[in-house]
């Protein structure tokens, strides 16, 4: 103030002025007065006092695009902030956006940034959407065209670029193989097969699609070997499943096999390390637009050359494709509900949806009178337990039984059943074969010459051939 007092008479005039320092400003008088100078006329003794602040500044921070700024307060005020005050600014960017710079009176692309405030501000902060590379890699015969569903970006039809697309611009991926290829899968930063197939941009993506042979998406599937075509006293085919990951199961009169196939051209399959599929030749069903009646010639280095096979589809093959790793996952299709069940109770299956996972009983070795949910009626699915020794399943109401896959059963026993006939041809490691009580007319042990133990009466049978069981126990 201009004064700090003094002794003035009575009804004299007093000026007072209050002078701020340097970043304050003047606020108001203790009497109520923001008068200033403000003029007082004495009358008693008086006291007065001027009150001081801090000045405030404004500041205004603007986002321009799609994102926020968050102001936090490192020292003093909020809102508008006290001279001096430390704010920091943090820029947001919405999901699908990226914050580029700060303009007006703070420029710089440092985030966050500390503001100390001195004066009236304006800040903006600048958001801009992300452009995402989408990379389309073409292997194998046939060209992938590129079509905007939503969003915004550059429609290509060319075989194989890198296209900018905004984020979430919907993508629309269609392949188209040349004459005699097919469209097999994807992969890369997508694993899949459908197609079209619709891509969401969220971050840069590079993809291939993978065209081959034709006939790769004629075979896939689970084919069953005709017995008529094949001699079984010697080496066999029993079923072979083809996918299209380029993996192959074929079950044996020797064993399973497992490996990886090339498709050499539409008539010929490399089985690699293990034999090859030539002559190949398949049906199309115009009415269900499937394949069926496939026929090759197969070739085993030291089991069989150029034997011709001719098989029947399984309709009952339905694998699903696990989502996280794009895996196969192999079932088999076990349509007796009381079968079922009993894997259930038996801890290798969860759901009653007549499928199994194959590899949940796939190393099963018994099955056992004793284990069965019910009345068995159907057996189908017995034929991936490969590693069975031992199926007992007696009293029940089969009126087929087909074993020829379980090729190391040693213990056999289905007595009082159904049964009109059973094919034991592939079974050559039987001991113990009960069979008794059941409608069967003829029985060909010729390749069983380990049975100790048979028992088969009850049946319709005149007369069979023991001469070579010469394990047989009397």
């Amino acid at each position: 103030m201009d004064t700090t007092g003094g002794e003035y008479g009575e009804g004299a005039t007093v000026t007072v002025k209050a002078t701020p320092d340097a970043e304050y400003e003047f606020v108001s008088w203790s009497n109520g007065s923001t008068d200033n100078p403000l003029v007082l006329t004495v009358s008693s003794n008086q006291t007065i006092t001027a009150t001081f602040q801090k000045k405030k500044y404004s500041l205004s921070v603007v986002a321009k695009g799609n994102g926020s700024v968050k102001e936090e307060l490192v020292s003093a005020g909020r809102g508008d902030y006290s001279s001096g005050s430390v704010v920091k600014l943090t820029a947001v960017p919405d999901t699908g956006y990226y914050f580029t710079g700060w303009s007006g009176d703070i420029t710089g692309t440092d985030n966050p940034i500390d503001v100390t405030v001195g004066s009236e501000k304006e800040i903006t902060a600048t958001f801009e959407i992300l452009v995402l590379d989408l990379e389309v890699i073409v292997k194998g015969e046939g060209q992938v065209s590129q079509a905007i569903v939503e969003g915004t970006g550059a429609e290509n039809e060319n075989r194989s670029t890198v296209t900018q697309y905004e984020y979430g611009t919907i993508v629309e991926l269609t392949p188209t193989p040349s004459d005699g290829m097919a469209f097999i899968s994807w992969s890369g930063d997508y694993l899949g097969e459908e197609d079209p197939l619709q891509l969401t941009m969220t971050e840069s993506t590079s993809i291939q699609a993978n065209f081959d042979y034709e006939l790769l998406i004629k075979v896939v599937g689970k084919w069953k070997i005709k017995k008529k075509t094949q001699d079984r006293s010697r080496w066999s085919l029993y079923s072979i499943i083809f996918r299209r990951n380029y993996s192959y199961t074929i079950n044996t009169s020797r064993g399973q096999v497992r490996g990886t196939f090339d498709v050499k051209s539409n008539s010929e399959i490399d089985l690699v390390g293990y034999g090859r599929l030539s002559s190949v030749d398949l049906t199309k069903n115009t009415t269900t637009n499937t394949w069926g009646n496939f026929r090759f010639r197969i070739t085993v280095p030291g089991e069989v050359e150029e034997e011709e096979v001719a098989t029947e589809v399984d309709n009952n093959y339905k694998p699903v494709v696990n989502e996280e790793t794009g895996e196969t996952v192999e079932r088999t299709y076990v349509p007796d509900d009381n079968f079922e069940q009993t894997l259930i109770d038996l801890g290798y299956d969860d759901t009653l949806d007549d499928y199994v996972n194959t590899s949940s009983i796939s190393g099963v070795k018994e099955l056992r009178n004793g284990e069965w949910a019910g009345t068995i009626r159907d057996l189908t699915g017995v034929e991936d337990f490969v590693a069975l020794t031992s199926l007992q399943a007696d009293n029940m109401e089969l009126s087929e039984l087909d074993v020829s896959n379980n090729i190391y059963l040693t213990n056999l026993s289905v007595h009082s059943n159904n049964l009109k006939s059973i094919d034991l041809s592939n079974n050559s490691d039987l001991i113990v074969v009960i069979l008794n009580d059941n409608e069967i007319e003829s029985i060909d042990l010729a390749n069983n010459n380990e049975v100790e133990r048979i028992i088969i009466g009850g049946n319709n049978i005149s007369s069979i051939d023991v001469s070579n069981l010469t394990n047989l126990k009397k």
